[in-house]
């Protein structure tokens, strides 16, 4: 409810005009017309005053408070027309304070030929629909993302604004519809930009022409024409104007940089030719001339905003703004080329912020370029812009590199002090930036400037550093290096500051005052010892003190001896220059070293597996003293070597930080003693927080690996020691420094107790230990100490075998007839032999394969095998398979120079009429790789395995009856060495996945080292055949004269007469025998399990 006990003022609404113009012709119109809707809004909030319903002679009366009357009004209305139908109108509204009527605006739409620009086009344009004023939202649908596509007239930039039709009286614009007035006179534009970063549109400015400058802008035309009262009373009570709404942008276009010219000057500021070479030039020159690109209009106005310096391809310095205008001005605009030339006009300086970011730089720049009013070329012509009206700025830079904090104008150090120059346009408006374009757009000119050698000064700062420079050295000066040598003792933080340790603490700072601005890098030998850095910003940037000093500061960490070497970066200005500083820092010998021994080895030639003989295994003993700021002193590591390996020669390497032994250095003889496999190697010291690393190889023996192999021969494995000293004090030098104690000695040598009085009178054989001198250095004994969770792999197993080792010879021999032809009754002994000539290697639970031909009948109880010690075993007739006709049993382990031989008799049948009885044997077996766990896997005490299958667990007996493992397959070891918990010899086989799959993993590798190069099958070789006729005829022939594969081709055999050996029923009865023998034998597989295992350490 509004409040109506406030002072009213009256609004009027007149709106005589529209109804005069509504009423039929010759009628006169109706003034006094109902209202049919009403909306007030007072700044924007509807308001509920009272709403008149009728016009009065043209006119509306609205009453409002004194105060909502000095703000924004707004109303919408609508009304009856003289044909009874609704007319509405446009919204009326006056400004905050304002006492006029409420009035609006007549909108109309410009006509299409309004735009005269010949280079002119229509597009359109994406903006946000809420950038749109209320007369263009109605015109117009937003997307889904509040963007709205509106019409824009479109032209690149030409210096001059959109160019209009002249609108006079017999050539107006026209409103249209019901208003239909003609509209030529007291026309302004209301423009204003958008900027496509905020996609907001900025403020309104009115001129009287439209934008000139590239952008897109919404311009609004208005005219005033008709507000006048004198020339229509009733438009203007209604109406503030007429106005058009439109978008236009102005593209930008590229600029040029027709010219780049540089001039060298001496200190007093003459110009110097760069020919001269005795000449000293300190100061470039750079004019460059920047206009508008070829193919664009003439017309075009002199380039605004920056100049970006480069050289030698790298932007240098900030951007250098064009100032056309004032005491500091670097440009001048010209149309005109003839009698160009450079003159100082007022000398300036102008500040730039270096690259570094550290100091400011300074530049020279002289406005330039005082041009003749002359024209130079003929309009219309390039000419490198010069066309009589197109503008340039030509710009004028003056450098001085070797003014303070200049020198990263040059920041690149070339070989042959050569330098190209280059200029980057950077626009504020109406251009394109140059960066964009080709290089061959972009003049460039090379300069030549010899750098200098920087004066430098260093200052060390720190409580107790001891600073002595070192004279230079041959060379130094030409390279710019300056040496120190510093002296530090090293301060305990836990002893000397208490609980919370001063960050200053154990810290020297070195002060480097250079002029160079060339980065620093820094370097330090050894870490363990002082870590050193030059002193920056978040971002990087070297810091400079108000002096211009760089800080380098060194935080020691432990005692020892390092190299903190800087290196400053040359450029195009200054040479570098090398700052060297070797420190060394005294430990507090009051600190005991905190000593450790870790011995690792790796076998380099199957890393990571198991090692096999000849293999080469590199040891490598780590000694280390933990305790920062402390000494362990000559200590001397010992390494007695198992008997399963032989030292390289030449293969002893040591690094040693403390004692500046950086890489591995290669050992003399002289250096180490090797006496009865046992290794002693001095390492004079190790300081805290750093260790000695000896390095050696060893091969392993050949000839080791064989079925009798001792345990003790089945291991690299074995501990190295160490021994030092500590509490020696170090003797001061006069002038700083320290000399070092001497040493006492190997400390692993025992003292002589021979002549020692003071023996136990109880035990005559053991004398007590000397009395000791208290004054004497303390030894520091320590033993090996394992790297926890890591296992380690010291096991030596035999080679694998690969094609070629395993050789395999099958024979066979008529035991009926020495000549001739096998005949059908014949019976044949057959000998297989299996070798394994690779020594040092096995093949591990060997099967033959002897798949018989067709006709060959075993004879049972004729099966032997004689094992690798010469013993003929029994083997049960179950070896033979009747069903697939193939003889198959278990041989054992094979090493290296052991063979096994299977010997059988077999009957020839009538199944071998026509039929080749020549055959191969074949032979399959397991790597001992393939056998044994994966090292990985193997368990940390191999005497405790993890799930033992011993005959004393009674709830898991080895019962024959009822076998762990009644497919005689090979199992894995509990003790990582034993091999030979397989299958018993001379025992059947048959593979339960098949022949197929488990020949796929049993045969010989061609390259056992090179998995990629395939497998194959071990065999006899050629067909063994009885007798020698046997191989050549290929065929049994048939007693009767039948057809066999063999004869004279009328059925007929070549032997006619064949007679059969022995009775006619002596193949069914060996049959009946053998199978009879089969189903009595009895299988007993004995599985032989060893619980002694094998540990040792690297």
């Amino acid at each position: 409810m509004a409040d109506t006990t406030k002072p009213l003022e009256m609004i009027t609404i007149n709106l005589t005009a529209d109804l005069k113009m509504l009423a039929p012709e010759g009628q006169d119109p109706d003034l006094n017309c109902a209202v049919t809707s009403w909306r007030l809004l007072v700044n924007g909030v509807e308001s509920s005053y009272g709403a008149p319903s009728i016009f009065d002679e043209g006119n509306l009366y609205l009453w409002l408070p004194e105060e909502d009357a000095k703000k924004r009004v707004t109303v919408d209305l609508s009304y009856l027309g003289p044909n009874g139908e609704i007319i509405p109108v446009e919204p009326l509204y006056r400004e905050p304070g304002s006492t006029e009527k409420l009035k609006r605006y007549v909108y109309f739409t410009s006509e299409p030929d309004f735009f005269a620009d010949p280079e002119g086009r229509t597009s359109t344009v994406t903006v946000p629909y809420d950038q749109l004023d209320l007369e263009e939202q109605r015109k117009v649908i937003p997307d889904a993302n509040g963007n709205a596509v509106v019409s824009s007239v479109t032209k690149p930039y030409d210096g001059l604004s959109y160019s209009v039709r002249e609108l006079t009286a017999d050539d107006p614009l026209n409103s249209g519809g019901v208003d239909n007035k003609d509209i030529y006179d007291n026309i302004s534009y209301i423009c204003q930009a958008y900027d496509p970063e905020t996609k907001k549109l900025g403020e309104q400015v009115t001129s009287a022409n439209m934008p000139e400058d590239a952008g897109l802008s919404r311009f609004i035309l208005e005219s005033k024409q008709y507000s006048d009262p004198s020339v229509d009373k009733d438009f203007a009570d209604s109406y503030w104007g007429h106005r058009a709404y439109g978008w236009c942008e102005i593209t930008p276009v590229d600029p040029a940089i027709v010219t780049l010219e540089s001039s060298w000057f001496d200190k007093d500021g003459n110009l110097v030719d760069p020919d001269e070479k005795n000449t000293v030039m300190n100061t470039l020159e750079l004019v460059a001339d920047i206009t508008s690109s070829e193919g664009t209009a003439n017309t075009c106005k002199a380039p605004t905003g920056w100049v970006q310096l480069v050289v030698d391809g790298k932007k240098v310095g900030e951007p250098i703004k064009l100032i056309y205008d004032g005491a500091d001005a670097n440009t001048v605009k010209t149309t005109s080329k003839t009698g160009t030339r450079v003159a100082q006009i007022a000398p300036a300086r102008q500040i730039l912020q270096a690259a570094s970011a550290a100091s400011p730089a300074f530049v020279a720049a002289m406005p330039v370029a005082l041009a003749d009013d002359e024209p130079s070329a003929r309009a219309g012509s390039w000419n490198n812009g010069y066309d009589g009206t197109r503008e340039h700025g030509i710009f004028t830079v003056r450098l001085n590199a070797t003014d303070p904090g200049c020198d990263w104008l040059l920041p690149n150090a070339t070989k042959d002090n050569k330098h190209t120059v280059s200029l980057e346009y950077i626009p504020v408006k109406n251009y394109n930036p140059t960066e964009g374009l080709a290089d061959d757009k972009k003049p460039k000119v090379d300069i030549e400037a010899e750098p200098v050698t920087p004066e430098t000064k260093t200052e060390v700062e720190g409580d107790g550093v001891i600073d002595n420079p070192v004279p230079p050295q041959p060379g130094d000066d030409e390279k710019h290096i300056e040496r120190h040598k510093l002296s530090y003792n090293y301060k305990d933080p836990k002893k000397d500051t208490g609980d919370v340790p001063d960050p200053d603490w154990n810290v020297i700072k070195v002060k480097v005052k250079t002029p160079s601005s060339g980065d620093f890098k820094v370097t330090t030998s050894n870490g363990a010892v002082a870590t050193a850095e030059v002193l920056r910003d978040e971002d990087g940037n070297i810091i400079r003190d108000a002096d211009g000093n760089v800080t380098l500061v060194i935080k020691v960490d432990s005692a020892g001896e390092t190299t903190i070497t800087i290196d400053q970066e040359p450029n195009g200005v200054y040479y570098g220059s090398t700052f060297i500083y070797d420190l060394t820092v005294e430990p507090d010998v009051t600190i005991p070293p905190e000593t450790s021994l870790v011995k690792t080895a790796k076998n380099l030639t199957h890393d990571g597996d198991y090692i096999r003989p000849g293999d080469i295994i590199e040891y490598t003993i780590t000694a280390a003293n933990a305790a920062k700021g402390s000494v362990w002193q000559f200590p001397y590591v010992q390494d007695q070597l198992p008997e399963t390996v032989e030292l390289v020669p030449g293969s002893l390497k040591l690094t040693n930080t403390s004692m500046g032994i950086m890489t591995a250095k290669v050992l003399d003889e002289s250096e180490y003693t090797f006496e009865n496999g046992k290794i002693t190697v001095p390492l004079t010291r190790v300081y805290g927080g750093q260790n000695a690393q000896l390095t050696f190889r060893a091969k392993v023996k050949e000839g080791l690996m064989n079925r009798d192999t001792p345990t003790e021969l089945k291991s690299v494995a074995n501990d190295a020691q160490a021994q030092g000293y500590t509490g020696m004090e170090n003797e001061p030098l006069p002038g700083g420094g320290y000399k070092p104690p001497e040493d006492p000695g190997n400390p692993f040598e025992d003292e002589d107790t021979s002549d020692n009085p003071d023996t136990d009178p109880d035990d005559p054989d053991a004398p007590k230990p000397p009395v000791t001198d208290p004054d004497a250095p303390k030894k520091t004994p320590v033993v090996e100490t394992e790297e926890p969770g890591k296992p380690t792999v010291d096991i030596i197993v035999p080679n694998n075998v690969q094609k070629g080792d395993i050789t395999m010879v099958k024979t066979a021999a008529n035991l009926t007839r020495s000549s001739g032809s096998t005949q059908v009754g014949d019976r044949i002994r057959y000998d297989i032999t299996v070798k394994n000539v690779k020594p040092d290697s096995v093949w591990c639970d060997t099967v033959i394969k002897d798949e018989l031909p067709v006709g060959i009948q075993p004879v049972p109880g004729t099966f032997q095998l004689k094992n690798v010690a010469g013993e003929v075993v029994a083997v049960p007739d179950t070896v033979y398979n009747a069903k697939a006709h193939t003889v198959a049993l278990n041989c054992g382990n094979l090493y290296g120079g052991e063979s096994y031989v299977l010997t059988f008799e077999a009957m020839v049948t009538e199944d071998a009429i026509g039929k080749d009885i020549g055959n191969v044997a074949e032979v399959f077996g397991t790597q001992p790789t393939d056998k044994l766990p994966k090292p990985e896997d193997l368990p940390k005490d191999p005497t405790t395995p993890d799930d033992p299958d011993s005959p004393d667990n009674p709830d898991d007996p080895d019962n024959p009856g009822n076998p762990d493992n009644p497919g005689n397959k090979p199992g894995k070891p509990n003790d990582p060495t034993d091999l030979e918990n397989g299958t018993e010899e001379g025992t059947p086989f048959w593979p339960e996945e098949g022949w197929d799959e488990y020949e796929k993993d049993h045969t010989l590798p061609i390259d056992a080292n090179n998995p990629e190069a395939g497998k194959v099958t071990a065999t006899s070789g050629q067909p063994a055949y009885p007798l020698p006729n046997d191989a050549i005829e290929k065929s049994i022939a048939d007693p009767n004269g039948g057809k066999g594969n063999r004869g004279d081709g009328n059925g007929n055999g070549v032997n006619k007469k064949l007679p059969k050996t022995g009775d006619e029923t002596s193949t069914p009865a060996a049959a009946a025998v053998f199978g009879m023998m089969a189903a009595l034998a009895v299988a007993v597989i004995a599985h032989r399990r060893r619980n002694e295992g094998l540990h040792g350490r690297f």
